[in-house]
């Protein structure tokens, strides 16, 4: 199937319109002034209605493409309302939730779709461009890619797999442009105004998304990975044949992929991501030391985006092996989710102001109390336990898990990438558990279940309580904490929550005795702050280091 037929794979059947129903550019434009935008669910439904009478009818590729024009506008709209409202919910998505996501996706895709008939149309009936629409077919190719892309976009922030086709669409768009000679050709970027862009380098920013693991990022992770995309898309090579990087097979329905020798076909392009990495790579080096953020060239002006988040997108570039093998695994694991459920069942069933209460008094006790007053760290109860959910162990590593959640009725697990966990081998409610702490790495969510990838941090761990100073020597609120071990004297490894106040120079810190060594008694004590490092979106690793004199001066 040569690229023009390609165009027309897998979309609709369209009719031939009934004289007294004709549907034109001006009716389109007509009914979309009438749409009421102030109500979202009325005004989603009415544009989708418009879209698939667009797409039923036998049209000019012109008229068609005039008609589409008028309805870019309202359903980019209608889908940043969505985004917005989506916030940072976790998954599953409730339902409501979840049918805004459907329907913006659906919205993205007839839109694709749309830009696809219309390139059809337009260069009918044998695939070529008909004189002085060179540049009005070149955008109408980046349209459509564009909504495609965004179609895929939709399914990344669901953790679940594109839309039948959509891939397929992407590849067709892209063909039918290089072949016809306009992959390259400028037009007016849709998403940037005033800038440029062109076929190819919005095939190229689909791919290279698809390529950093999208299911890795949260949602405002997504939104900064396709912005630094953007930038750097352009350096990628692409080109027919075996080539070194990752492999694209163009006549499937699925993105760039390690593909094998003997996996190479005519239909294969070979994207090579290095020239990205080496601009990355580029700016990267000239930032003065310690510095935290990069700016990015990008048309009209520079993206700032953290060092630490590009080298998190690069690392979905890399098509080597897994740094640990895996095996495969049948055994179910207890899961617990956040700093609140996983302090809980740590603290071994108490809330956290009884937890509080019990070490200030062995510490006491034991004389190991060096805060001015315990009294200072009342907080309140907590009301009832965490919910404690159960997941099935697809396969492991010494580096984490690949879980599917199990599903009990209607309650289900509620998750987002960075959230911590905790885990534990399913037991009688009765026995004592040993607790491993990991991070929610990506997510996907498929027929079977919800399947979560887990980063294992350690495999033990130790409840604790941090209490920050601020710059101006006022002690703060009282948080959770979880401890990790950690080899140097006199220092400790802490996992606290993202709100964690990071202009605090000291911290008082109470630790519970240690279960597993009678040395290590509970105690109470000031630690200076050493170095904080973002796990994830809702969790920080701090470094705090033990000074005599803080503790002389505590006492």
């Amino acid at each position: 199937m040569d690229a023009y037929q390609r165009l027309l794979e897998g979309l609709p059947n369209r009719l031939p319109p009934v004289r007294s129903r004709r549907m034109g550019e001006k009716a389109v434009r007509d009914a979309i002034a009438v749409v009421p935008l102030a109500n979202p669910a009325q005004a989603a439904s009415e544009v989708e209605h418009l879209l698939d009478a667009v797409l039923a009818a036998v049209w000019s590729g012109g008229e068609r493409m005039a008609a589409l024009a008028h309805l870019y506008a309202p359903v980019a709209s209608l889908c940043r309302d969505v985004e917005h409202k989506l916030g940072a919910e976790s998954y599953p998505l409730p339902a409501g939730n979840a049918a805004r996501a459907a329907l913006a996706q659906r919205l993205e895709w007839k839109l694709a779709c749309a830009c696809a008939l219309g390139v059809h149309e337009w260069c009918a009936p044998v695939g070529k461009i008909p004189l002085f629409k060179t540049k009005a077919v070149a955008a109408a190719c980046v349209a459509g890619l564009l909504h495609a892309g965004q179609t895929l976009l939709w399914a990344y922030r669901q953790y679940a797999a594109p839309p039948a086709g959509a891939w397929r669409l992407l590849h067709g768009l892209y063909a039918f442009a290089q072949e016809a000679g306009v992959a390259d050709q400028a037009v007016a970027d849709p998403l940037v105004a005033g800038a440029a862009t062109a076929a190819r380098s919005v095939y190229l920013q689909a791919l290279l998304l698809a390529a950093s693991g999208p299911q890795r990022f949260s949602a405002r992770e997504l939104r900064d990975a396709e912005a630094a995309i953007r930038c750097v898309a352009d350096a990628c090579g692409l080109a027919p044949g075996h080539g070194p990087g990752l492999g694209v097979d163009a006549g499937s329905d699925a993105g760039p992929a390690y593909i094998a020798e003997d996996g190479w076909s005519a239909s294969t392009l070979a994207l090579d991501v290095a020239p990205a990495a080496r601009t990355f790579d580029e700016c990267c080096a000239l930032l003065p030391a310690g510095a935290e953020q990069v700016e990015l060239p990008r048309p009209g002006g520079v993206q700032r985006v953290r060092v630490e988040f590009l080298r998190h997108v690069q690392a979905g570039w890399v098509t080597a092996a897994r740094s640990h093998g895996r095996l495969a695994a049948s055994h179910s694991l207890e899961v617990v989710v956040g700093m609140h459920a996983l302090h809980y069942v740590l603290a071994g069933g108490v809330d956290f102001a009884t937890f509080v209460r019990r070490v200030h008094s062995q510490a006491i006790a034991g004389g190991h109390h060096e805060l001015a007053s315990a009294s200072a760290w009342a907080v309140g109860a907590d009301g009832l336990a965490p919910p404690v959910l159960r997941a099935d162990v697809l396969d492991q590593s010494e580096g984490g898990y690949r879980l599917r959640m199990q599903v009990d009725g209607s309650e289900g697990a509620r998750l987002r990438v960075g959230d911590m966990v905790g885990l534990a081998t399913a037991a009688d409610s009765a026995d004592e558990r040993d607790w491993m702490v990991g991070l929610v790495r990506w997510l996907k969510h498929a027929d079977a279940g919800e399947l979560v990838g887990v980063e294992l941090l350690h495999r033990t761990a130790r409840a604790a309580g941090l209490r920050p100073v601020g710059a101006d020597g006022k002690p703060l609120v009282p948080q959770r904490a979880v401890e990790l071990p950690d080899n140097g004297q006199d220092r400790l490894s802490l996992l606290v929550a993202s709100r964690f106040a990071r202009d605090a120079a000291t911290a008082e810190v109470v630790l519970p005795a240690l279960a597993s060594d009678w040395k290590v008694p509970a105690a109470a004590g000031v630690w200076r702050l050493g170095g904080a490092e973002d796990l994830g979106a809702a969790c920080v690793r701090l470094t705090l280091v033990r000074q005599s004199d803080a503790a002389g001066g505590a006492a």
